[in-house]
């Protein structure tokens, strides 16, 4: 996984830690799906989720680990609460 790759995640982590909801919503393009527990969506149809997730539920996001496979890319790791 490049260096960027794995900046956009810790990015993105860092910013829903400290609840900064625009600079989440800033890793992803305007165009992008975002899939999670409750199904998937635009940034508009997410972000009141993540806004529930951070303040109701005092969510943390932690990294355990980046792995790069050829066929997937992803992060692995604990929502902490």
């Amino acid at each position: 996984m490049s260096e960027a790759n794995k900046g956009v995640v810790l990015s993105y982590v860092h910013a829903f830690n400290r609840g900064d909801r625009d600079a989440v919503c800033a890793q992803f393009t305007p165009d992008a799906l975002v899939w999670g527990v409750l199904g998937w969506g635009r940034i508009d149809k997410v972000r009141p989720i993540w806004r529930e997730l951070i303040e109701c539920l005092e969510m943390q996001l932690h990294v355990d680990a980046m792995v790069h496979r050829p066929a997937a890319r992803l992060a692995a790791g604990l929502m902490k609460r």
